[in-house]
C-alpha cells in the first residue's frame, strides 16, 4: 500500500546518506503528465519487465514515434 514516508535515507558503506524509496504496488499512480494527474488503480498492476522481447521493442519504437519526449512530465 502507499503508506511509506517520503524523505527517508539509509547510510551507504561510506556512511553517506542515500535516499530510499518504498517498493511494491501502488494504490494510486504517481502524477501523470498531459493534465492526467494521479489515477487510482482499481486492481494492482504489477510491473512486467520484458525488455528483451520483440513485443517490448516494438512498443518502445511506437512510443518513440507517437509520444513527445516529455509526455509523462508533471
Amino acid at each position: 500500500a502507499d503508506t511509506a514516508q517520503s524523505g527517508l535515507c539509509a547510510l551507504d558503506e561510506n556512511g553517506d546518506e542515500q535516499p530510499v524509496f518504498a517498493s511494491g504496488l501502488h494504490i494510486t499512480t504517481p502524477a501523470i503528465g498531459n493534465d492526467v494527474g494521479v489515477v487510482r488503480l482499481r486492481y494492482p498492476i504489477p510491473p512486467i519487465h520484458k525488455s528483451g522481447d520483440l513485443s517490448f521493442k516494438e512498443i518502445k519504437a511506437l512510443e518513440a514515434i507517437l509520444l513527445d519526449d516529455n509526455y509523462d512530465d508533471p
